[in-house]
């Protein structure tokens, strides 16, 4: 969203410097994702959800896996959605005019 912003605001071209921490730019197994959800599509509107350890918190990867308000499954518009986003952010921050950006991620995320 930060990003959006600032790319498409002329009235945040003064700022010098984007520091994003985690965000969900790629998914683990990210060209995987990208490319089976084009497939999927021709066959189904969610693929079912598989639930990983992502976080080295054991109690908080339990609690995930039991919560009631976790979905089951994942809508494919939501793979799409987050599929045009990382093309539309490597696209904008590519720009001549960019806002230089430094991007702290965990060592587990990532294609």
């Amino acid at each position: 969203m930060a990003s959006n912003y600032l790319w498409n605001d002329e009235r945040l071209f003064r700022i010098k410097k984007l520091v994003l921490v985690a965000p969900l730019a790629r998914t683990k197994g990210w060209f995987t994702t990208k490319l089976g959800s084009v497939f999927i599509d021709l066959f189904s509107d969610d693929v079912p959800r598989k639930f990983r350890a992502n976080s080295g918190d054991e109690g908080f990867v339990d609690k995930q896996r039991t919560d009631p308000l976790q979905e089951d499954r994942i809508p494919l518009d939501w793979v799409k959605a987050m599929v045009d986003w990382e093309k539309s952010f490597r696209k904008d921050s590519s720009r001549k005019e960019s806002t230089p950006i430094v991007i702290f991620q965990g060592t587990e995320d990532g294609p």
